[in-house]
């Protein structure tokens, strides 16, 4: 059985680190490789950024752009249930756990959200999956 694949490395701005970007056409190979490399020495370790069946293309989303107290916001409100539906959480839950007003916790999400669904759009492009 052939597989194709591309790969593209580069040096990351973190000393020693290497991003590797693999494409496979062949699911199972995909599954093989992870597998090996989850079972790396301890002083290996990686992550995957994106995973794409065929006809989708990748989008990973830059969140350089993006303040810490935002970040802590949209994790804990990830954590806790506030974007489930039915919700989990409310304004005021997120803001009591992180010492802030509702209105801080709204407008930290609200900034992160229109901030990565630019990003999505523009970076992503415009195709677009029903739930």
């Amino acid at each position: 059985m052939s597989t194709q694949h591309q790969s593209q490395c580069s040096e990351n701005e973190t000393e020693g680190t290497v991003r590797l970007t693999i494409e496979l056409s062949d699911s199972a190979a995909a599954q093989e490789l992870l597998q090996c490399l989850g079972q790396a020495s301890s002083n290996v370790s990686f992550s995957v950024d994106c995973i794409a069946t065929e006809g989708q293309h990748p989008c990973v989303l830059p969140i350089d752009h993006v303040s810490e107290r935002q970040l802590e916001a949209a994790s804990l409100a990830i954590e806790k249930g506030y974007y489930d539906t039915p919700r989990e959480a409310s304004l005021s839950e997120l803001a009591d756990d992180l010492g802030v007003t509702s209105s801080a916790v709204s407008q930290r999400l609200n900034g992160i959200e229109r901030k990565l669904i630019r990003l999505l759009v523009e970076s992503c492009g415009t195709t677009t999956t029903d739930e």
